[in-house]
Formats: structure tokens, sequence, C-alpha cells
């Protein structure tokens, strides 16, 4: 009698899964290569769009798919992980129902060809990790809503379409997110949320094509190698007051760099190992910096156009580290 019990108990739990996925039906129009979803499901299960699509994982590339049409989709809360992931023939960006809070992780990673301008709905509070990365076809502004808390790594990586990020709306974000844009050679520019404390690992490493940056004043943190390589950076960096860190190589090979103002950062602590290796800064004013404990290995290593450094204010220093002003000839 007890198997026949747990055997019930599995059949209806089972039962309660199909149910809950049938909510959802999906049709593919071979002819147009559309896959239309329709129903009240809350989430679009990557299972049963490899099974209408005719592949076994979302590991395989295909080119089948064209368009997806969510119109007839009432409550979707949900696009789960790998749903679209490696659908190179995925042409257009597809229009999300309002309704839509979560996109999950891989959602349309490697979905190289899907062109267009990337319209989130104001629902959306979550993007997960790689969720577009590589999808090089975005193109334009990329608005985030204001509900967005999480926003996880490397979720844009490599979309080297997009042209501006814009986080101004997102009143609650306070992190941007590992490796958010890093790869992005096309962005031109960032608006950071005005509730931002920490911008991420690599965030917007290899972004040659950002030239300004404007912090906000509840900024802590910049993290290891955030803007590394950012070579188009040109105007003059003003850091706010709040700042307390600047990791590691957070701007190591900034080549175009050639003014940096910390002068009211009256809580910096520390300047990570090859914070700004090889820029073209003339002048470090570092005297108003009276909580700067540390400056790391390297920090302004073959910074050839530095001419003068003023610590006289760092009354908090204690380590200079290993060759951080090493090879800047003009230093006198």
């Amino acid at each position: 009698m007890k198997w026949k019990l747990r055997l019930a108990v599995l059949l209806f739990l089972l039962g309660g899964s199909v149910v809950s996925w049938s909510q959802l039906s999906y049709s593919f129009d071979y002819v147009t290569g559309t896959l239309h979803i329709s129903g009240s499901g809350s989430e679009v299960d990557p299972m049963e769009v490899n099974k209408v699509l005719g592949r076994l994982y979302s590991s395989v590339l295909d080119e089948t798919l064209k368009a997806i049409d969510f119109s007839k989709v009432t409550t979707l809360k949900s696009i789960g992980k790998h749903a679209f992931s490696n659908c190179v023939g995925l042409a257009q960006v597809p229009a999300f129902p309002p309704s839509l809070e979560a996109i999950e992780d891989d959602a349309f990673s490697g979905c190289r060809n899907m062109s267009g301008i990337l319209r989130l709905p104001q629902s959306v509070s979550s993007i997960g990790a790689y969720a577009f990365s590589g999808c090089a076809g975005l193109s334009g502004t990329l608005v985030f809503p204001a509900p967005l808390t999480t926003l996880d790594v490397f979720a844009f990586q490599k979309c080297t379409g997009l042209v501006f990020a814009d986080y101004s709306q997102c009143l609650s974000l306070t992190d941007t997110g590992a490796g958010t844009f890093s790869g992005c050679t096309g962005l031109t520019s960032v608006a950071f949320p005005p509730s931002l404390v920490s911008i991420g690992d690599v965030s917007f490493s290899y972004c040659s094509g950002l030239h300004s940056l404007s912090f906000p004043e509840s900024l802590i943190s910049i993290g290891k190698n955030a803007f590394g390589l950012c070579s188009g950076l040109s105007a003059t960096l003003i850091f706010p007051a709040s700042l307390e860190i600047i990791d590691e190589a957070a701007f190591r090979y900034c080549s175009g760099l050639s003014s940096i103002d910390l002068a009211d950062c009256i809580h910096l602590e520390c300047i990570g190992a090859d914070m700004l290796r090889e820029s073209n800064i003339v002048s470090l004013d570092l005297s108003k910096c009276t909580s700067l404990t540390t400056i790391g290995d390297g920090a302004f290593m073959n910074s050839k156009a530095l001419k003068s450094v003023d610590i006289s204010g760092c009354t908090s220093l204690k380590t200079i580290g290993d060759y951080a002003f090493c090879n800047c000839t003009n230093l006198a």
C-alpha cells in the first residue's frame, strides 16, 4: 500500500507541474520562423521552447527561429534560463509583455543577430547573468526601468551596438553588476543611478568608446578593472566625496585620460594596484585625501606625462606600493 500511496503523490505532483507548464502554449510557424506564445502562464519554459524548435539543448545553435510573438500572453512574469540562448537566426528584438518582471540567466545569450532597440517593460526588476551576452545587434539607448534591483554578471557583455546605458530611473539599484557591459566597444556614455554604491569588477572594461563619466554622490567603491582599457576616456574624471575605494586596475590603460579630480575625496582609503597605470595625467593632487592609507603597487606606473604629485595632506598614508610611480619620467 505504501508504494501505491507514494506513486499517487508523485503522479499528483507531476500532474500539477504539467498543468502549470500547460498554461502557456507554444506554436511555431515554419514558414515565417515565428514562435507564437500564448496563454496565462508565469514563465517561458526552455524545455518547451526547445521541443517546439526541434533541438535537444539550448547549447545547440538554432537558425530556424526568426521572431517571437508575445502578443497573446497575459500574465507572463519571467523568461526562464537559457530559454532562447543561441538562437542565432532570431532577427528581431521581441516586444515583451508589460507584465514581465524577470529575464533569467542566459535567456538570450548568443543571439548575435537579434537587432534593434531593447525596450524593457517598466515592471522588470531582475536581469540574470549573461542574459543578453553576445547580442551584438542590440543598438541605441538601453533604458533600465525604475524597479530594477538585480543586474547579474556579464548581462550585456559584448553588446557592441549599444550606445548609451541609462540607469537614471533605477532609484533602488546599488550595484552595476560585474562585467555588465564589458567589451561593449560602441558604448559612448552612461547615466548612473542616484542610488549607486558600487561599480562592479570589469563592469565597463574594454569599452573603448566611452569618453566621459559622471559619478553619483552615493558612490563608495569602484571595482577591479571596472574601466580598464577604456582608451577613449578623455574628459576629466571628478570623483565624489563619498568614494572610499578605487580598486586594482580600475582605470588601467586608459591612455586618453589626462586629468583626474580627487579634491573632494576626504573618505578615500585605498588606491589599488595598477589603478591608473599608463595614463596621460599631468598632475595628481591627493592633498585633501586625509583618509588615504594605501597607494598600491604600480598604481601610476608608466604615466609618463605626470609632472607633479601632492600628498602633503595624506596624514593617514601608510603604504606606497612597489613601482607606484615607476617610469613616470617627467615627475620632478
